[in-house]
């Protein structure tokens, strides 16, 4: 038997028998349609070619508007820092951290070392800042007006809104109360910005405006500063400098007068040596006196 025949009969034998060494190959259109089958773990459709770049382009948009949303958020979060950091639930009311956006403040408090120190024990005594008047404190009502939007002056010009001012830098009247005035600039009491804080809205300054009282302790203050001028020029006109370098006191006209005349005795020297035979005094009254005793 030739090699060929073997071969022949071994194939038809293999055939016959399902030998499981030569497993059967599948045909093209059964492979074509396990392809069109999904599989249970990715749940992705193998059929068509062009889907993994469906896929890429989809991640790829996906990752732009993520990285547009990112972009955006993180532009809100530098205009409005609050924002970012709330913890606030929306049924409750935010406050306005812009009360004194776009107002310029200029500052007068006139605190001394003792307000500083009385202020200071209050507040560890109560626990509370409110209680311990912490808005007549410079530093600390010029960090209040920062926070809330508004910007500081160091002088008080035209383009100043307001004057903070303590009653006690009034009554004293500060260099910058003094420029308020002239200035036409409203003072207004420390206690407005505690109350607009408090409200988280800007206030009607009506009520806590010093203008009037510190014009009234200006206008006394004038009062007496124009009479000690009086004083001192009446007293520089009654005084007369000479050549020599003193001075010569005129009293005023209206203390000056005429006095009365005192009818003197002789002064003639020959009373005192004792000569009755001085041709001055011949009709002088001591003379006179002598000759009638």
């Amino acid at each position: 038997m030739t090699k060929s025949n073997k071969k022949r009969k071994t194939a038809k034998r293999s055939k016959v028998s399902g030998d499981p060494e030569s497993p059967p190959q599948a045909s093209p259109t059964a492979r074509l349609a396990t392809n069109e089958h999904t599989t249970s773990d990715t749940g992705t459709t193998l059929s068509d070619p062009s889907m993994p770049e469906k896929q890429s382009d989809e991640t790829r948009s996906s990752t732009q508007l993520n990285a547009s949303e990112r972009k955006h958020a993180n532009r809100r979060k530098r205009k409005h820092p609050a924002l970012a950091t709330s913890t606030e639930t929306p049924s409750q009311k935010p406050l306005d951290k812009a009360i004194f956006n776009g107002l310029i403040f200029a500052i007068s408090t006139l605190e001394s070392t003792k307000t500083t120190d009385v202020i200071t024990e209050a507040s560890n005594a109560d626990g509370n800042e409110e209680s311990a008047e912490i808005y007549n404190n410079f530093k600390t009502l010029t960090n209040v007006l920062k926070t809330y939007g508004a910007a500081i002056s160091p002088q008080v010009h035209k383009r100043v809104h307001y004057l903070v001012s303590t009653r006690h830098a009034v009554n004293n009247l500060t260099q910058r109360v003094r420029q308020a005035l002239k200035r036409n600039v409203d003072i207004v009491d420390a206690s407005w910005i505690k109350e607009c804080v408090k409200r988280g809205a800007r206030v009607e300054t009506k009520v806590y405006l010093l203008n009037s009282l510190a014009m009234g302790l200006m206008s006394i203050k004038e009062k007496e500063k124009s009479e000690a001028t009086r004083a001192d020029d009446s007293e520089k006109r009654n005084k007369h400098p000479s050549k020599d370098g003193y001075e010569s006191y005129i009293p005023d006209a209206s203390n000056t007068g005429w006095s009365s005349p005192i009818q003197l005795d002789c002064c003639c020297v020959c009373h005192e040596n004792g000569d009755d035979n001085c041709p001055w005094c011949t009709e002088c009254n001591l003379t006179l006196a002598k000759s009638k005793k």
